[in-house]
């Protein structure tokens, strides 16, 4: 064997035998380094998993997802909200903007919170957090210039017109639109026509109540808002008061003789003035008596402005080209200096205005400043000096006849509605026509203005 083993080797022979000491050594050296771990052997100890621990781990991980997914839900419907609430408060300014009242935006802006974390978060398993988004600070818009137009045709059609942009066209009456009564701070209207007297919404555009009831049609209108009333002049000499709430005629009184062509409300303190053949009456709003009546005016009246603290009245002839002023006495429109005694001429001094050459079919007056404006059909437009009777400026309108007119005082701007169905902007002082507004079909009859100056 050892022969055969050294053979195996490549030794010679008795080598084998001769280092069998080293042999021996190195053998049980091996052996021994098989027997004893070595101190890395120690350190690479591999821990083996715990029965269940890995389904624990895949479980607490699933949580942590379903939480996230439902912190995501809540985070995409708060910002979906806020979205949309936006949009609507941008909508809403929009729409403010075009009426001309920042009280608008107040009206129409509606939206519920954003919403809040779902109440039962806990037994869902979401942590309170903190809220999602952050709400912006108010952001305060600069207010704009409010400003607005209402016009009344003979083509029976009513526009309300802003920054020269018309903004609504109501339809409803069937014939000639011949006075109008604004609310600028609700947007509402009260328009008088050859076949009714109605209500309309000028924010959004349609008619809310008629009144039919006007014999010879509507040719005049005052509207009493805190009242919810308001008051008809017919053309067969009339009165016709009725509620803006149901429509329903509450009161109906003789006026004049002719059709009531004008009339003006000073119904916080229970007065009313009409005109209408030859003369003006100031009437008690809560009795309906006559208080006081100016003395006649040949030709009758067309159009009247009163400055009740002052006891004034300026009218416009309908078949000559005068003005009249009256005068009248201290509180000769009050109740106390009438009861039971009509008003004597001599407690009136009038006084003529002479300029016009035909029918004076409207005017407006700033009685705090002493000025009026009057239009005539001899298609001329004159300011007026009231403390010395005489005209200030003289304007021939190139467009012809004035039919109705409205004025900014504050910016001695007048517009004219003409004959051609145009509403014309001009300067009082220049007399140039700085714009014109296109839309009706027929002759512009009826104009009111606001501006916020």
């Amino acid at each position: 064997l050892r022969a055969s083993v050294e053979t195996a080797l490549g030794l010679n022979q008795g080598d084998l035998a001769e280092r069998k000491s080293e042999l021996t050594e190195l053998v049980q050296a091996e052996l021994a380094n098989q027997e004893t771990p070595t101190p890395a052997a120690k350190k690479q100890k591999v821990e083996v998993p715990k029965p269940g621990a890995q389904g624990k781990e895949k479980k607490d991980k699933k949580v942590k997802k379903e939480k996230k997914d439902k912190v995501e839900k809540v985070e995409k419907k708060s910002k979906d909200k806020d979205k949309k609430q936006k949009k609507e408060k941008h909508e809403a300014t929009v729409e403010a903007e075009a009426m001309g009242e920042a009280e608008v935006e107040e009206d129409m802006e509606t939206g519920d919170a954003p919403d809040a974390a779902p109440a039962n978060a806990e037994e869902e398993g979401l942590e309170a957090e903190a809220p999602l988004v952050e709400p912006e600070p108010d952001e305060k818009e600069p207010e704009k210039k409010r400003s607005g137009l209402l016009s009344g045709s003979e083509d029976g059609g009513i526009r309300f017109w802003d920054q020269g942009r018309c903004l609504q066209t109501l339809d409803g009456h069937t014939g000639a639109v011949h006075a109008l009564v604004v609310n600028w701070d609700s947007l509402e209207a009260v328009s008088g026509a050859d076949d009714s007297s109605k209500l309309w919404s000028l924010k959004f555009g349609g008619c809310i109540r008629t009144m039919s009831d006007c014999p010879e049609g509507a040719t005049s209108v005052a509207a009493d808002w805190d009242g919810h009333s308001a008051v008809a002049g017919c053309g067969n000499g009339s009165c016709r008061v009725w509620s803006l709430k149901t429509a329903d005629l509450l009161h109906k009184f003789t006026a004049h003789r002719g059709g009531v062509w004008a009339l003006q409300g000073n119904f916080k303190e229970g007065y009313l003035a009409s005109a209408g053949d030859e003369a003006v009456k100031i009437w008690d709003a809560n009795e309906w008596t006559c208080l006081f009546t100016t003395p006649g005016h040949a030709g009758g009246l067309m159009c009247m402005s009163v400055d009740w603290s002052g006891s004034k009245i300026l009218g416009g002839c309908g078949s000559t080209s005068n003005l009249q002023l009256w005068n009248c006495a201290a509180d000769s429109f009050s109740r106390r200096a009438n009861d039971g005694d009509k008003p004597k001429a001599e407690k009136v001094a009038a006084v003529k205005f002479h300029g016009h050459q035909d029918v004076v079919p409207d005017l407006a007056v700033d009685w705090g400043r002493s000025i009026a404006v009057t239009g005539g059909w001899d298609a001329s437009l004159i300011v007026w000096n009231l403390k010395t009777g005489m005209p200030t400026h003289t304007h021939e309108c190139k467009f012809g006849r004035v039919r109705s007119l409205a004025v900014d005082f504050a910016n001695s701007v007048v517009w004219c509605g003409s004959s051609n169905g145009y509403l014309h902007q001009m300067d009082l002082r220049s007399g140039l026509i700085q714009k014109t507004l296109e839309g009706h079909g027929g002759a512009v009859t009826a104009v009111i203005a606001y501006v916020d100056s």
